[in-house]
């Protein structure tokens, strides 16, 4: 950015308390900047270390959804006047809850926000104006992400920060904090995005922006939203039926060159729609013909859906969206497809029909599912919309961040589910045309995701599809205690931390953290296969194993707290040893060891093989003894009951022998006597 200007700057004297977020950056905790808070994020005064200029804002994430932590490495290397380059990121305590968040800064703008929301009325601002100050210096920040592979996705006037009335460059806010179009306006995104619930809208692209570019353009021309207080849905579809274009700029008068500027930007068509190197031409003097706004083809005869008359099939699509009962009727009467040939007159949609209710047909597997033919409707109408499930309605790409937000609000993923293990994704690919090569890596990721969601065990599951589409997505496992772990490095610190908390439950591990693992630290799912096969022993030593490797690679070096967590686990490890003074001696070992914090240890110590072997040696030859011990005991036990027996088996010999030594006893002392003269 610029050189800052130091009446932007706020005057601070007591610093109060400050923490590094790393080797470079500083936040000032008790220095609040509600000025500068963003959708999802709160802002605070932050400076590089040594540097007396409060010139760096540092943004605590915390709305519950993933920020978009994932481009922050690639921003760090844009730089340009018009947008604010990202310093640093990391984790930090939020000082409002002492909860870990996710927290980035970057370089403090240099004006204050042009109007704080975007419903504002103010002077109308000459094109020359705009242009220069307003429209140049964006789309050549564009241009930088652009080549970054990165879009934007939060370009409105509520999140630029200019003076209009000093000719000075306008500069775009963040757009990391939430997922793009989380708290987004209706009126700046397209009509595919705006049809969506904004977490379900997916990651922006260029195009995207350009065309919020072109609504902003407009709105300074005007000096107002002029669609403000108009909702939503009824926005959405005003834009469907006129154009964009037309809907805001039909009958106002601007140069020739604007006009031709706008039409481009707001076409609704995005393949038609000029990127920001397109744009940059037009500035350098360079003129291009942008195509009037292609409305749509319109039938000769009017559908009526509740009360409502419609000759154009993106319209039809939206309102049959939400009247699944009356699109089932008109599939069944074959009333759709003969609109669709002879109103219409568009075989090529309804040659769409036919192959998506033929999908249909084989994703629902002989049953009646009316909800599931709605979806394969719309899609056939309108194969740019998002998809339609169940009153939900989610763009491709926003497939995972869609199911983040209805984690978060504690409602049903099934829809999205349904949406993965059926045919939907495949057949909409289909539809896309020329734009099927560049979907070729997200139709693999849905498949992926489709392998993995159809599968109940820990480490698969809606959890491990929500963490594999969300980069930023931290744990959301109720170990973690609400605070931001995306990091193997940070989790069993945290996870420690909450071993001191009363009311944890009887073991450190569930279906998230399973899927979590698998997805940031790539550890193999077959380790938590005894989670789902009830193997006590086996749980308990995955945890070890797992565990104890992370501390070893990342650290802390002492976990006494989740070690003492899972000292009671091990009883049936230590019960597997026969020797009764050799579970003594273990009990004793590992409570020494647990006090130390040293998983690894614990885990080698319950896993010695050696110990086992030696146990398992002396229990055999011990069971042999005793085996043969109890043969010649059974064999006596038989005998004392037949006592007879026993005296003719031992009670003969016994006397023949006895009666022979008192024989010789007699015989020698006659001997003797004779002898000795007795």
């Amino acid at each position: 950015m610029a050189e800052a200007d130091d009446g932007n700057l706020p005057q601070i004297t007591d610093i109060g308390d400050l923490k590094a977020l790393g080797p470079k950056t500083e936040v000032l905790l008790a220095h609040p900047q509600p000025e500068f808070d963003s959708v999802g994020a709160k802002a605070y005064a932050a400076r590089f270390k040594g540097n007396g200029r409060i010139d760096l804002l540092a943004y605590f994430c915390n709305s519950g959804l993933p920020p978009r932590s994932d481009i922050v490495p690639t921003l760090k290397n844009v730089n340009h006047t018009s947008f604010a380059r990202v310093v640093e990121s990391g984790m930090l305590k939020n000082p409002a809850d002492d909860k870990n968040n996710f927290v980035f800064i970057i370089e403090r703008p240099h004006h204050k926000r042009y109007v704080k929301d975007d419903q504002f009325v103010r002077q109308p601002l000459a094109e020359d104006f705009i242009v220069k100050n307003f429209l140049t210096p964006i789309t050549a920040a564009l241009i930088e992400l652009e080549m970054a592979g990165v879009g934007h996705g939060q370009i409105r006037l509520s999140n630029m920060f200019w003076k209009d009335n000093m000719p000075v460059p306008a500069e775009m806010g963040e757009c990391i904090a939430v997922p793009s179009g989380v708290g987004q306006p209706v009126v700046y995104e397209t009509v595919e995005r705006g049809l969506c619930s904004p977490a379900a809208r997916g990651y922006p692209t260029i195009l995207d922006d350009t065309y919020a570019l072109g609504i902003c353009v407009a709105f300074l021309l005007l000096g107002q939203n002029p669609l403000r207080g108009i909702d939503d849905k009824t926005l959405t579809r005003m834009k469907i039926e006129k154009g964009s274009f037309n809907l805001l700029l039909a009958n106002q008068r601007m140069s020739s060159g604007m006009l031709e500027l706008l039409r481009a930007l707001l076409i609704d068509d995005p393949h038609m729609r000029w990127k920001p190197t397109t744009i940059d031409q037009w500035l350098g003097g360079q003129r291009q013909t942008a195509l009037p706004a292609e409305i749509g083809r319109r039938a000769n005869r009017q559908l009526n859906i509740a009360g409502q008359d419609y000759i154009q099939p993106r319209p039809l699509a939206q309102a049959l969206a939400d009247n699944v009962a009356k699109t089932v009727e008109l599939v069944e009467s074959g009333e759709l497809d003969r609109w669709i040939r002879r109103s219409l007159m568009d075989d090529q949609r309804a040659n769409f029909l036919t192959e998506c209710l033929t999908a249909y047909q084989e994703n629902a597997g002989g049953q009646r599912r009316d909800d599931m033919m709605t979806t394969y409707v719309c899609m056939a109408l309108d194969p740019l919309a998002p998809f339609v499930m169940k009153g939900m309605r989610v763009m491709p790409g926003g497939v995972g961040f869609a199911m983040a937000e209805a984690l978060r609000a504690n409602i049903s993923v099934q829809p999205i589910a349904e949406l993965l293990t059926g045919k939907a994704i495949p057949v909409w690919a289909e539809l896309q045309g020329d734009d099927k090569p560049h979907l070729v890596p997200l139709i693999q990721s849905m498949e992926k995701m489709k392998n993995m969601i159809e599968k109940s065990i820990h480490g698969y599951g809606p959890e491990r599809v929500i963490y594999e589409l969300c980069p930023g997505m931290p744990c959301q496992s109720p170990l973690m205690g609400g605070h931001y772990v995306n990091s193997v490095k940070d989790f069993l610190g945290v996870l420690e931390s909450m071993a001191k908390q009363s009311g944890k439950p009887r073991e450190p591990m569930d279906r998230h953290i399973a899927a979590w693992l698998c997805a940031r630290d790539r550890k193999p799912e077959r380790l938590f296969l005894p989670f789902t096969q009830n193997d006590v022993l086996g749980q308990l030593m995955t945890m070890l194993s797992v565990y104890g490797d992370i501390q070893a690679k990342h650290g802390p070096e002492k976990v006494p707290g989740l070690c003492s967590w899972l000292l009671p686990l091990m009883e049936p490890t230590i019960q597997r040893f026969h020797n009764r003074v050799m579970r003594e001696e273990l009990r004793k070992a590992l409570r020494e060891v647990a006090e130390k914090g040293n998983l690894a240890l614990m885990s080698k110590m319950v896993g010695d093989s050696r110990l086992i072997e030696k146990d398992t040696r002396e229990f055999d030859a011990a069971r042999k003894y005793f085996s043969a011990l109890r043969k010649e005991t059974q064999v006596l036990e038989a005998q004392i009951k037949n006592p007879d027996a026993v005296a003719i088996k031992y009670g003969r010999p016994t006397a023949t022998y006895v009666g022979s030594i008192i024989a010789a006893a007699i015989g020698m002392m006659t001997i003797l006597r004779g002898l000795f003269g007795g």
